[in-house]
């Protein structure tokens, strides 16, 4: 399941973000009505490609996605949400403690500021930057074997064949793009992972109701293009998929600001 017993808490998070994330200017009213298929479950099906009990970092995490989404549906993990606007820091913070979730950490500052200071087991990032730039802020924050998780659109393999260069002297080892379809119907509680691991595309059990759009409950987004940027000191040509089938808490303030 995409978010198991925790469903409510996924709606607690995006009630909030189409009232007082609206009105704080990270989500514009535009996307209300689409706001679980093209964004909560559109970062919910990379859940799988964490570790279990793993530490994230989220790069310019926004909204909370997809640190926040990752939270909810991953309870085992901790989450690093890094942000440098102090108004994105204030909704942050007040809808951490709106959803008492204890497995996140907030930072305000650039990922740069933190180089040296906070070590994870992987970055993630979703519409923040290309991937040379997300590859530059990562590997300095990632442990040994570690690895950045993107989440990218259509074009994810052509930025990865063009940024390769740029990433492999930043020192990234491998990098490779998987597709994550989306799932048949757009509520979570019908949503589970198919049989044999994060590389399936993800199906439904059973039916269920659109809670957004209840006269179309096929219609659920686009697919997730996920890029998986290992660290490491050896550089090999990135894989195309087509030849495959506040833990409560504040984090240090930086002192650089956007």
């Amino acid at each position: 399941m995409l978010f198991g017993g925790r469903l409510d808490l996924a709606q607690r998070y995006v009630d909030l973000l189409v009232t007082t994330g609206i009105d704080h200017g990270l989500i514009g009213p535009r996307e209300a009505p689409r706001i679980w298929e093209r964004h909560v479950i559109n970062c919910a099906v990379a859940a799988p490609f964490f570790g279990t009990g793993t530490t994230v970092a989220d790069l310019g995490t926004g909204a909370g996605l997809p640190g926040l989404v990752l939270a909810i549906a991953r309870p085992d993990l901790t989450l690093h949400l890094v942000e440098p606007l102090h108004r994105r820091i204030v909704w942050l913070e007040r809808t951490l403690a709106e959803l008492a979730l204890t497995n996140v950490v907030i930072h305000e500052g650039r990922a740069e500021a933190l180089h040296g200071d906070l070590r994870v087991d992987h970055t993630t990032a979703r519409a923040v930057a290309r991937l040379a730039a997300l590859t530059r802020w990562s590997m300095p924050l990632l442990s040994p074997g570690g690895s950045l998780i993107a989440l990218k659109g259509t074009t994810a393999q052509v930025e990865l064949e063009q940024d390769w260069p740029a990433m492999r002297s930043s020192g990234a080892a491998q990098a490779r793009v998987e597709v994550v379809q989306p799932p048949e119907v757009s509520t979570a509680p019908a949503i589970a992972a198919a049989p044999g691991g994060a590389d399936t595309a993800l199906l439904t059990v059973g039916t269920a109701v659109n809670p957004v759009d209840e006269a179309s409950p096929e219609s659920v987004g686009e697919p997730t293009y996920v890029v998986i940027v290992t660290e490491g000191s050896t550089a090999t040509t990135p894989a195309d998929p087509r030849r495959r089938g506040r833990r409560g808490q504040r984090g240090a303030r930086s002192a650089r600001r956007a």
